[in-house]
């Protein structure tokens, strides 16, 4: 085992062995490798080769996943904008489902549909609709004249550029491969068919990404990566490879979730190519909680470190502007019970609620909260049984009060001061709010305050 320098992914299986103890860590060691990795405040590191790794980054002052960056030299690619409508295309290949052709379309039509609402949502403050989205899949025992081979060259001769290809490749089992191209897509399909579909005829393609146990085995070789390189440079601008060489040893999800959320970055924040998945990164990163687990956000950072990639000219959007109006309202639009606020929210012609909309419902939302309040004041003046049980109510609102009611420290004898100091506060509070003459629970500062927020209490 190799000794790592406090910043590096060293052990060649240490990403599937972190995923398996994360998936399952009752019944896995955690890598003891990992404990001497510490945060590197580089945000990237360029790597020349494979063997080589990005350094880790910080989020929130916590170890973040590493971005493993493999740059060409500066040539002729252009990455300027394109006005060309994209395309993103998904590729399921060596996919195994019952038979029948419902099962897959429904599949590739609910998959479509899940990314192409979460990069809505992500994206409603622009007016950008220039891509569509596409899952394809591809049967083990397809072949060049199967209907699923048909579909796919159809689409694939939609590729312009500024689209992105993804190859999920779903055999968990390595075949040796002499040659890249001789990857089986399906037993009679190989991805030199694939490869040769590619047309380059207006510019490259901004991404391909291929995700396969058997491809990844391949690559170990430097030589077949360096072949690979020069097969397909020229047709996109960007390679995407995953970190973990076996990443079908877990389904691909969190290839598939890092690509998805680069997508959805992409669309939200613009920029470089390198931010896109620097966001996607951190976004998979958070959704794993450390929290009361036996495993740390070390851990979680080498099991979310997901992609390698080669850039040979990095992508680049404009930055998104800023607007404060709301995401889209879907169809099935939200409705409340607050009839004033339905109206906002239901009225005709609405795609999303502008400033303007969402200004109505906050102040619609102050009226009501100012008036619940004045109601709970006059109901606490002049039904003095009632007095007792409003302020222990409010009372118990309060978070330094209620956690020290609640949750004594460990040590008894602090505890007990410390209830005894909370319990005199209110007491005296108690005190003072019935010595007053006018008796409100609600202050008169948090009253006026409200007061000013709304037109016409």
């Amino acid at each position: 085992m190799n000794n790592t320098n406090g910043s590096e992914i060293v052990d060649e299986g240490i990403v599937e062995n972190t995923r398996k103890y994360i998936f399952d860590p009752r019944n896995n060691l955690p890598p003891h490798e990992i404990e001497n990795l510490t945060p590197y405040m580089q945000k990237q590191k360029t790597i020349e080769t494979l063997e080589e790794k990005g350094h880790f980054r910080e989020i929130e002052g916590e170890i973040g996943p590493l971005q493993n960056i493999i740059r060409s030299p500066p040539h002729g690619l252009s990455s300027k904008t394109k006005l060309c409508r994209r395309l993103y295309l998904f590729l399921d290949v060596n996919f195994s489902i019952a038979k029948g052709d419902e099962p897959i379309k429904s599949y590739e039509s609910s998959f479509k549909d899940l990314v192409q609402d979460r990069i809505q949502r992500a994206s409603w403050n622009t007016d950008e609709s220039d891509y569509d989205i596409e899952l394809r899949t591809l049967s083990e025992d397809a072949d060049v004249s199967s209907e699923q081979w048909r579909s796919i060259t159809m689409r694939l001769a939609d590729l312009t550029p500024g689209s992105r290809l993804f190859v999920f490749d779903n055999k968990e089992e390595i075949n040796d491969v002499n040659d890249v191209e001789d990857l089986l897509l399906s037993n009679h399909i190989k991805l030199r068919e694939l490869n040769d579909k590619i047309g380059v005829k207006h510019g490259p393609l901004e991404m391909l990404g291929l995700f396969s146990n058997s491809l990844q085995q391949a690559f170990s070789n430097p030589e077949m990566f360096r072949e690979f390189k020069e097969k397909v440079e020229g047709k996109t601008e960007v390679i995407i490879l995953p970190t973990s060489l076996k990443p079908m040893n877990t389904k691909l999800h969190f290839e598939r979730a890092g690509i998805i959320e680069a997508l959805v970055a992409s669309h939200k924040i613009g920029g470089e190519y390198v931010e896109w998945i620097d966001s996607c990164l951190e976004k998979v990163f958070k959704r794993i909680n450390s929290h009361e687990k036996p495993f740390t956000k070390k851990h979680v950072a080498i099991s979310t470190s997901t992609f390698v990639s080669k850039i040979f000219s990095s992508p680049s959007r404009e930055k998104k502007p800023v607007n404060l109006d709301s995401e889209p309202l879907g169809k099935n639009r939200i409705q409340c019970s607050i009839s004033k606020i339905n109206s906002v929210i239901m009225a005709e012609g609405h795609e999303r609620l502008n400033y303007s909309c969402c200004s109505d419902i906050q102040k619609a939302i102050t009226e009501l909260v100012h008036r619940s309040m004045t109601y709970i004041n006059t109901l606490f003046e002049k039904e003095s049984q009632f007095r007792a049980i409003i302020f222990a109510s409010v009372i118990n609102m309060n978070e330094e009060i209620r956690g020290s009611l609640h949750k004594g420290p460990e040590n008894e004898l602090t505890s007990e001061s410390k209830n005894t100091t909370v319990e005199s506060r209110i007491k005296q509070m108690w005190s003072n709010l019935s010595s007053l003459d006018s008796k409100n629970i609600c202050g008169i500062q948090t009253m006026t305050a409200k007061r000013g927020q709304v037109a016409n209490p």
